[in-house]
C-alpha cells in the first residue's frame, strides 16, 4: 500500500509540475488559448483568453466553452477533425495541414469576432480526449479593412472629376489650335487648380 501511495503521489506531483509548466508557457502567449475536454468543459485557459473574450464572469475551469464562444463553428470544426483517420499520439503530434482546423467564431453575445485554430488532443491509442482552441481578436482588423475599402471607393469617386477636367484642358492645349492669351491663361488656371486639389486630396488620403 505504501508503494502504491508513493507511486500515486509521485505521479500527481509530476502531473502538477507539467500543468504548472504549461500554464507558465500559456501566460507568455499573446494569443488566447482554451483547452477543453471531450465534453467541451474548459480545463485550462490563459490570461490572453480572458482579455480577448472580455467575459470573465462566464469563463472558468469546468464550465462549458459554449457559454463563451458560439457552438456551431466549434462543433463543425471538431466534426471535420474527427473524420480524419485515427492515428497514434506520436503521429497526431506531427504538424500537418490536416491536424489543424481554422475557422471564425464569435463570443456568445456576438461582441467579439475571433480567428480560431483547433487542434485535437489525443491519448496514446489515438482517441480524442479533448481539443485546444487558440484565437486572436480580428475585430479591429476588420474595421481597418472596412475603413480602407471606404477610402478607396471615396478616392475613385472624388478623383474622377478633377482628372477628367485635367484631361480635357490638356487635350485642348495640345490640340494645335490657336488661342487668345486670355483663353490659354484660363486653361492653365484650370490645370493649376485641379492639380492643387488633387495634391491636397492625395495628402489627405495618404494620411488616412
Amino acid at each position: 500500500k505504501s508503494e502504491i501511495g508513493d507511486a500515486i503521489a509521485t505521479a500527481t506531483r509530476s502531473a502538477d509540475q507539467q500543468r504548472s509548466q504549461l500554464e507558465t508557457i500559456l501566460l507568455d502567449l499573446t494569443e488566447g488559448v482554451i483547452v477543453c475536454n471531450r465534453d467541451h468543459r474548459i480545463i485550462l485557459y490563459n490570461d490572453a483568453a480572458h482579455r480577448i473574450l472580455a467575459m470573465r464572469e462566464v469563463t472558468g475551469l469546468g464550465r462549458s466553452v459554449f457559454g463563451v464562444l458560439t457552438r456551431e463553428p466549434i462543433l463543425h470544426a471538431l466534426d471535420a477533425l474527427a473524420r480524419r483517420p485515427a492515428r497514434g499520439a506520436s503521429e497526431a503530434a506531427e504538424e500537418d495541414a490536416t491536424s489543424i482546423r481554422r475557422f471564425m467564431a464569435s463570443t456568445v453575445d456576438l461582441g467579439t469576432l475571433v480567428e480560431t485554430r483547433m487542434r485535437l488532443v489525443v491519448d496514446q491509442s489515438g482517441e480524442m480526449s479533448g481539443y485546444v482552441l487558440s484565437f486572436q481578436d480580428i475585430g479591429s482588423e476588420i474595421e481597418s479593412l472596412s475603413a480602407r475599402d471606404a477610402l478607396l471607393r471615396e478616392v475613385m469617386v472624388e478623383w474622377r472629376r478633377p482628372l477628367a477636367n485635367l484631361t480635357a484642358a490638356v487635350e485642348m492645349l495640345t490640340s494645335g489650335g490657336e488661342f487668345e492669351a486670355s483663353e490659354r491663361h484660363a486653361f492653365e488656371d484650370i490645370i493649376q487648380k485641379e492639380l492643387d486639389q488633387l495634391n491636397a486630396r492625395f495628402s489627405e488620403s495618404s494620411r488616412r
